[in-house]
């Protein structure tokens, strides 16, 4: 009644995208004072929303003309693309700081970009796995897998930051790309 058993899936492949997620709104502020962005720390945030905006004007087009699964997959490797960068920023950091903030602020577009595109492709190939009447259970699915996934980055970034954040970035990365092989591999032909 809670659960769209269909869409477990495709809530795995969705919890396992949000955890990276949860640790870059949760760590990215310290692990930049750790990798030495020492001032334009809070613009990361900033950048990450304009490339969510950006997403949302060309992404959303690309839903409508039923390419869900597509769509999806473009924005993982984005967004894959945008936490390997996060991942870097501590080898970056020890040669070169222009660097550094090029890769600090091009990785908060690609994270914005990447997810802005997900959320609402994720969002509609869950609502299209549900009969009308289960609608709201399909979107109960697809949120309790995003929130869960959050509140476990958040935890998960913390416990692996004992040796640095970097390595909560990576174990981050590590996930994404997870996700994306689990994705293209699984979830996309069990919906279509």
């Amino acid at each position: 009644r809670f659960i769209l058993l269909e869409g477990i899936p495709a809530s795995l492949a969705f919890f396992m995208l949000a955890i990276p997620y949860g640790m870059t709104s949760s760590y990215m502020a310290i692990y930049a004072e750790e990798v030495g962005v020492v001032s334009g720390a809070s613009l990361f945030f900033t950048v990450q929303a304009a490339g969510l905006i950006v997403s949302r004007l060309l992404s959303g087009k690309m839903v409508d003309k039923g390419y869900i699964t597509e769509t999806i997959s473009k924005g993982i490797f984005i967004a894959l693309a945008g936490v390997t960068g996060e991942a870097m920023l501590s080898v970056v950091s020890g040669w070169n700081s222009v660097a550094t903030y090029v890769l600090y602020y091009a990785s908060a577009f690609r994270i914005g970009y990447g997810f802005g595109t997900i959320f609402p492709a994720f969002n509609t190939l869950f609502i299209n796995m549900a009969p009308n009447s289960r609608r709201a259970t399909a979107n109960a699915t697809y949120l309790t897998g995003w929130d869960v996934g959050i509140g476990a980055g958040m935890l998960l970034g913390g416990a692996l930051s004992l040796n640095g954040y970097s390595s909560s970035f990576l174990f981050g990365a590590i996930l994404v790309f997870a996700a994306l092989l689990y994705f293209r591999g699984y979830v996309a032909r069990h919906f279509e």
